[in-house]
């Protein structure tokens, strides 16, 4: 299944996952995502019916960095 990542600055990033399941399931135990090296809370999930195609889009917002003391 396809996966729609929004990022804050609206570029898109769109991936392939074998197993939707599975990714949903991660996300509910991590508190981040990483993408190039930039971390990111995801705060929405949306079903897309297009065309009829079917994908999930996954809202992210900026996290800021935490300094290590």
């Amino acid at each position: 299944m396809n996966v729609l990542w929004l990022l804050p600055d609206d570029k898109i990033i769109e991936s392939s996952v074998p197993n939707i399941d599975q990714l949903l399931f991660m996300l509910e135990l991590v508190d981040l995502v990483s993408i190039k090296g930039i971390s990111y809370k995801a705060f929405q999930s949306e079903l897309i019916v297009e065309e009829g195609r079917i994908k999930v889009s996954i809202a992210l917002n900026r996290y800021p960095s935490r300094t290590v003391t």
